[in-house]
Formats: C-alpha cells, structure tokens, sequence
C-alpha cells in the first residue's frame, strides 16, 4: 500500500529556514540582557522630589532685600571694573586726538585776575563759561600801537552798549622771541590804564574759546549812559 505524498511537499518553502534562525537566537540570549530585561526602569513618582526636600530641610531662606544685584555690562556678563592704567591710556589718547580733558587753567599761561570787591571765585567761573561771551577783538596782525586804539574803542562800544563780557583775541606769541606781546600789552590795559576801574574780573579763555591765546573780561555795570559821555582811556 502506498504512502500518500503530502500535496504541499513538493512547494519551496523560503521563509521555514528564516523562521528556524529566529527562534534559535531567541533561545541563546545572553545572562546580561536576561538580567536587564528584569530591571524595573518605571520611574517612582515623586522621587526627585522627595530627594529635594530631605535635601533642603532645615535651610532658611535668604532675606533678598538686605542683598544687592551686581551690574551686569552690555553683553549680559557682569561689567568689568576698568584698571587705572586703561583709564590713562583713554585719557591721554582722547587728549592728543581731540583736546578732550584739556585744562588750560593748569598751565603756566593761564591768567586771572579779579577787583579786590569781588567774589574770589568769579574769574573760575568765569573761565568756565558760566557768562556768556557776548562780543569779541581779535588783535590778529595788529602792532603793539594798532592794537591799543582797537581795544580803547571795542571798549567804548562795549560799555555803551551795556556789555558784561567780553573776549580779547590776542594770540599765544608763538613766534615771539621771549614772551606774548600783545597778551603782556593787554595785561597792563586792564590793570595799569583808565580801563581798570571797568574790569571786574579777567581770566584765560577756555580751549573752545580760544585758550591760552585769548581772555575774557568781565565788565561792570554802566550806571549812567549820557550821550558823549566817554568811559575810559
């Protein structure tokens, strides 16, 4: 009696050997990933934080308004406090390319002076700009000579006009062999002439103004402007 042949014996059969392979490598798993696959990864709820408070019990809160924030610069990080000789460096630089921090007051060309009547601070602020220049003479060109009838009639125009301050451009006599002519000439007008009793208060103009090549006079108060009436000389 013959055997009777299964229908499907003769089919080829691609994936049995493929499914063969797969349960022999399930079966030869490793003792370590046996062992991991065991392990409870499932976080515990509350933990990290039950740490924290163990952790912190027992410390005090700072009182923030006993404590204050540093700074920050402009990138965000805290500003960096400049060393001395970077601050001199910008200094002197800003000097030499601008005239910046210039202070012509602390040269030896600087002049001041000031009526004995007056407050001793007026020619300071008067150097400082704190009264406006209102009318200027330059005494550019002019001879010793020239320059006196020049500066005898702004003078009268001045006082006429009721004018308070006043500035002389009289140069820093560079070019002089010993010292500024017209700048020693103009010293003994306001000082020695008929002029004087007219000057409250002089001092060196500042750098804007003209520094060391210019002063400013303060002029007193004309009382009386009767036509004719001739102030000084």
């Amino acid at each position: 009696m013959k055997t009777k042949k299964r229908h499907d014996e003769g089919f080829h059969r691609p994936f049995a050997e493929l499914k063969r392979q797969l349960q022999m490598r399930s079966h030869a798993e490793t003792p370590c990933e046996r062992h991991r696959s065991n392990i409870d990864v499932t976080p515990s709820a509350g933990s990290d934080r039950e740490m924290f408070l163990a952790a912190m019990e027992g410390v005090v809160r700072l009182d923030r308004s006993k404590y204050s924030m540093m700074p920050k610069g402009p990138s965000g990080s805290l500003g960096r406090r400049k060393e001395p000789e970077e601050d001199g460096y910008g200094n002197l630089r800003r000097l030499i390319l601008t005239g910046e921090g210039f202070d012509v007051s602390l040269t030896p060309e600087y002049i001041e002076g000031a009526s004995p009547d007056l407050d001793p601070h007026v020619p300071r602020l008067l150097h400082r700009g704190k009264y406006a220049i209102q009318a200027h003479l330059d005494l550019h060109g002019f001879t010793a000579r020239e320059a006196r009838l020049q500066f005898d009639r702004f003078m009268e125009i001045s006082l006429r006009e009721g004018l308070r301050t006043v500035l002389i451009i009289h140069g820093r006599g560079l070019s002089s062999p010993k010292e500024p002519v017209l700048k020693r000439c103009l010293q003994e007008w306001i000082l020695r002439s008929s002029w004087r009793r007219w000057v409250s208060a002089y001092c060196t103009a500042r750098s804007c103004d003209g520094g060391a090549g210019a002063t400013v006079l303060l002029l007193r108060k004309v009382r009386s402007r009767r036509k004719g009436r001739t102030h000084g000389r």
